[in-house]
């Protein structure tokens, strides 16, 4: 990495990046070494009257905005790998812009993609994640919320 690239994520404080709708989620250790709250992707259902007055349920509101649901289906049944990561990134994307305000600087310093141990529990947290899966205790240091 060069000195810009190394000094980015340092720059880049949890706290002081909390958007106005910040809601504690799933914490996660992220490049920089801090954890980050994942806004954890949530379904509201309203019961509904349908045809013949029979009463159902219908979904009305999920937390990372439209099309969440869509790239979670994608990612269930894409087979490309680089498929696979590309989703893996507009996941981790969609739930810490639903928590914080950040430029696509911090979240490139925030995200990078590489074969160590660390890097490899942060990605495969954000995708339990994103798929509603319990999270687990991270080697990283990120606790179970």
């Amino acid at each position: 990495m060069n000195e810009t690239s190394d000094a980015a994520p340092r720059a880049c404080n949890e706290i002081r990046r909390r958007g106005r709708d910040w809601v504690e989620g799933v914490w996660i250790a992220l490049d920089n070494g801090e954890r980050w709250s994942f806004r954890k992707p949530t379904l509201e259902f309203r019961a509904q009257r349908g045809e013949g007055g029979k009463l159902a349920f219908t979904k009305t509101k999920r937390c990372c905005g439209p099309g969440f649901d869509e790239l979670v289906e994608e990612f269930l049944v894409a087979g490309d790998a680089l498929a696979r990561v590309e989703l893996r990134l507009a996941f981790a994307e969609r739930m810490l812009l639903a928590n914080y305000d950040l430029d696509d600087a911090e979240l490139t310093a925030l995200l990078p993609l590489r074969g160590e141990q660390a890097n490899r529990d942060m990605w495969d947290a954000i995708v339990d994640c994103a798929l509603g899966n319990s999270p687990k205790a991270m080697a990283s240091g990120s606790e179970p919320s």
